[in-house]
């Protein structure tokens, strides 16, 4: 296989659009709900193996992303690696375990770091209790 991450994508895009659809009740990573910025502090006393995890996945996948192209290219392995994370959890036995290994990480992990890794990378920044500017993840097309 010449170019996995790039397959992984497709995979992830393909999955984010059919694998978990009419399930609405699916609450693997728990009940949705409106999703607050994670506190200083608290980035500090997260788990590290999710991240680190990521940080590994996300340097892999950017080189792979670009490797043999021209001019600009604009890549987000942190929004794949998110998706990818979903799909793992909606997934099942093999599959499951294949996307568990391309993202370098154990299922409870993935589980039990999901929801403070994805409020690790939004932020709200407020000048004088005023929204002044605001990072957060794509969630769909």
């Amino acid at each position: 296989m010449k170019h996995p991450f790039k397959l992984m994508a497709a995979l992830a895009l393909t999955l984010a659009l059919t694998a978990c659809g009419g399930l609405s009740n699916a609450t693997e990573l728990g009940i949705p709900k409106e999703v607050e910025p994670l506190f200083f502090s608290e980035a500090y006393s997260m788990d590290a193996t999710l991240r680190d995890a990521a940080k590994d996945f996300a340097a892999q996948f950017s080189a792979e992303a670009v490797k043999g192209q021209e001019g600009n290219t604009a890549v987000s392995p942190v929004s794949v690696y998110l998706a990818l994370g979903l799909a793992a959890q909606c997934a099942a036995g093999e599959t499951r375990e294949e996307l568990l290994q391309t993202l370098k990480i154990d299922n409870m992990s993935l589980k039990n770091g999901y929801s403070d890794f994805y409020r690790s990378v939004i932020a709200e920044h407020t000048n004088h209790g005023k929204v002044t500017a605001r990072v957060d993840v794509g969630n769909s097309i």
